[in-house]
């Protein structure tokens, strides 16, 4: 998936949607996209998100959940918004003609406390999770 706003609410109880952002993070010569970003005004692009009536500010895709911390660190660095991160179960491996991503649910699991005192308000599970991670993933959230 790729970046999108959602539209709705502004986040106010008892309204159930508002708006959102997040966005692909890939790679480019070993740095991620957004480590590129905030080398050029990455916070501006935040501060212009939030701006444009942003709730929440997030990442998926792109990345293992291994090394979304430093991705969710930077985000809260540069807003008080809420922190989505949707990690994959790892980096895709080609392995003969099926992509395998290598992080089973235990392992992603363990990587959820990181995030969280990353800062991620919202932990999901993008490409290589499935149903085992996302319970995995609700474990560590409700302890």
């Amino acid at each position: 998936g790729g970046g999108g706003f959602g539209r709705g609410g502004g986040g106010k109880p008892g309204i159930d949607r508002g708006y959102f952002y997040n966005e692909l993070i890939g790679t480019q010569g070993g740095h991620t996209a957004l480590m590129l970003a905030a080398r050029s005004g990455f916070a501006d692009a935040v501060k212009l998100l939030v701006a444009a009536g942003a709730d929440v500010i997030g990442a998926n895709c792109g990345m293992g959940v291994d090394t979304a911390a430093p991705i969710v660190a930077a985000l809260a660095a540069a807003t008080d918004r809420p922190i989505w991160i949707k990690a994959n179960a790892g980096m895709p491996e080609l392995v003969g003609r099926d992509v395998v991503y290598g992080l089973g649910p235990d392992e992603y699991a363990a990587h959820v406390a990181g995030l969280l005192a990353a800062r991620a308000r919202f932990v999901r599970g993008c490409c290589g999770t499935t149903p085992a991670h996302i319970a995995a993933i609700h474990a560590v959230l409700v302890r």
